[in-house]
């Protein structure tokens, strides 16, 4: 390079961040040379300044002395970047060469690529999609002392998971209610990252049980629905783990943060008031917002399962009857029949995108006619590049795009999902103004990249809210799923959509959990294969079939309840390796 303005700019082919180093050859008089590094994640923006991460660096300016090697300071890492740009501030010249980049996020791993999870079918795209949540979650778990975009933070032990690869960089529990999923079907080891991050949060309650709407060095008090993700979050994390003595550690902790939530219930209306109304960017929350009485509700029937776990019998009575008035209330307060939704609030007639899907997803509305209604509203909202919020107009957020997901699932409607996902992260790993490698934070509904603040070089490329498509597709269309702690007790039951066939697994402490399954013309086959200590329920699609011949390790079985288009076994599965075979022969 040579003159003052001249640039290298250099296309990682992906996603990638940590600390640059490259060697200096000649630089002309054998002086110190002055050359600028920057960094961007969309080649919208790469060139001569940063992405803004919040820390007012528009370039990093370094004086160089001739044949030496150079590593950045650890202040000046970027954690997201695909395009990395040199640019000379003096005459020069200047040889680099030898350019590396030290990824130390996921410190915990020795290899980046061995997931104890995966997943497989005849879609590329999808295969595709899976593995880029895997990597997202990968690159958003980060030094414990270099959180948000100055990389000083300090949040906890090492390794952290953050909400995003380039920025915030701190923890924020909204995020987890996406991402532990996708930790968990793709690495269980990776799991230690929300470990410590909850430790963080729950370390940071205050003497009334509120927990943090972020988590340290900020630690700010300012949500009622973030306060819910960190305490469905320890339940997801003990559920994944077994990890008795971080649930004894916490469990006083995490019913204090329940009766923090308790308290704000109105006993006339029979519905949580939200008075802390910070959330994942959209504005309107105070009040009996559908969304935060939807994660109340999880959070009931979390905690009646947590203390049955515990022995705590007087508890778990209590909460689950708190579970049952509060389902009847959100369906009375907020049900509207003409419209087939729920709406955000007692007085608005706006129906939002996060309140109906966590009010599928996590069981509130189980009348088959109804979900479906759900569902068809939801994809009203559907544009050129994906689900668009009525929360906040033309913004589309994968974060609760990704429960949509799984509400389209939960209604029967799996070819919906599947559809939605093709749309919104089919353009989300393949736009050429993205890093086609790992998920955007959220982006603009023409599928430009203005998000919800500052500008569009602002918005990350690489965050875990954004990573459903992950757990989705290993929980619902592979069809395996944990129902217990560790997976004792667990789920089969395969949604193919529109695939003819597919494979995944992940892995617990009990073991491994593997299963695949193919559809070809009238019939349907599966393996799986499961820890010899563990047991479960079979349920196997049908589809519009009503006769059909179902045999499990090739015996036919006629004990099975038809329920739409799944057929269940009356009596569980014990551990082990199964086969199952279904040959249909007239349809409805």
């Amino acid at each position: 390079m040579e003159g003052v303005g001249s640039a290298v700019t250099l296309d990682f082919g992906k996603d990638v961040g940590g600390i640059l180093s490259f060697s200096i050859g000649n630089t002309g008089s054998n002086q110190k040379t002055s050359l600028n590094v920057s960094y961007s994640e969309s080649s919208l923006y790469a060139g001569q300044y940063n992405d803004d991460v919040g820390d007012q660096i528009v370039a990093f300016d370094y004086f160089l002395a001739p044949h030496t090697f150079f590593t950045v300071p650890d202040k000046d890492q970027r954690g997201g970047f695909r395009y990395l740009t040199f640019y000379l501030t003096s005459p020069g010249p200047i040889e680099i060469y030898n350019i590396s980049i030290y990824s130390n996020w996921c410190i915990h791993k020795k290899n980046l690529r061995d997931y104890s999870g995966f997943f497989y079918s005849e879609d590329n795209l999808i295969n595709r999609l899976w593995y880029g949540g895997a990597y997202t979650v990968q690159m958003c778990s980060i030094l414990g002392d270099r959180g948000g975009g100055g990389n000083s933070g300090h949040m906890g032990v090492s390794p952290i998971l953050t909400d995003g690869a380039k920025r915030d960089r701190f923890i924020w529990p909204g995020d987890m209610g996406i991402s532990v999923h996708t930790q968990f079907v793709t690495a269980l080891e990776d799991l230690v990252s929300t470990k410590n991050s909850l430790v963080a949060l729950f370390e940071a309650q205050s003497p009334g049980g509120e927990l943090p709407y972020v988590g340290a060095p900020i630690n700010a008090m300012a949500s009622d629905t973030y306060h819910g993700w960190a305490l469905i979050g320890l339940y997801n994390y003990y559920l994944y783990t077994g990890d008795s003595s971080f649930l004894d550690r916490f469990w006083f902790n995490y019913l204090l943060g329940v009766q923090f939530l308790d308290k704000k219930v109105n006993t006339d209306v029979g519905l949580l008031y939200v008075t802390k109304s910070s959330d994942w960017g959209r504005p309107n929350t105070l009040g009996f917002n559908a969304e935060a009485n939807a994660i109340y509700y999880k959070i009931l029937v979390n905690t009646h399962k947590l203390a049955v776990i515990l022995g705590e019998d007087d508890t778990a009575k209590k909460y689950e009857k708190l579970a049952e008035k509060l389902k009847l209330s959100f369906f009375v307060n907020l049900w509207d029949e003409t419209e087939g939704m729920f709406m955000d609030n007692t007085n608005s007639y706006m129906f939002p995108q996060d309140g109906n899907s966590l009010a599928l997803l996590h069981g509130l509305m189980k009348d088959p006619i109804r979900m479906k209604r759900v569902s068809a509203g939801l994809k009203k909202n559907w544009g050129k590049f994906g689900a668009v919020c009525p929360e906040i107009p033309n913004i589309i957020a994968p974060f609760i795009g990704g429960f949509e997901l799984g509400a389209h699932f939960e209604a029967g409607e799996e070819k919906r999902a599947m559809e939605l996902m093709r749309l919104q992260w089919g353009y989300m790993v393949n736009t050429n103004i993205s890093v086609q490698s790992t998920f955007l934070e959220g982006y603009y509904s023409d599928g430009s990249l203005r998000y919800l603040w500052r500008g569009p070089n602002y918005t990350s490329h690489a965050h875990g809210w954004s990573t459903a498509p992950t757990w989705i597709l290993t929980f619902y269309v592979v069809g395996i799923n944990v129902e217990t702690t560790s997976g004792a007790k667990w789920t089969f039951k395969p949604r193919p959509a529109d695939l003819k066939r597919a494979k995944g697994g992940f892995e617990t402490s009990l073991g491994r959990y593997d299963a695949e399954w193919k559809l070809s013309g009238n019939s349907f086959s599966a393996i799986l294969s499961v820890p010899q200590t563990s047991y479960g329920t079979v349920s196997l699609p049908v589809f519009k079939y009503n006769k059909f011949v179902l045999k499990v390790d090739g015996v036919v079985r006629s004990d099975v309840q038809v329920d739409g288009e799944f057929a269940t076994l009356s009596k569980p599965i014990k551990g082990g390796s199964h086969t199952f075979s279904i040959i249909y022969s007239s349809v409805i």
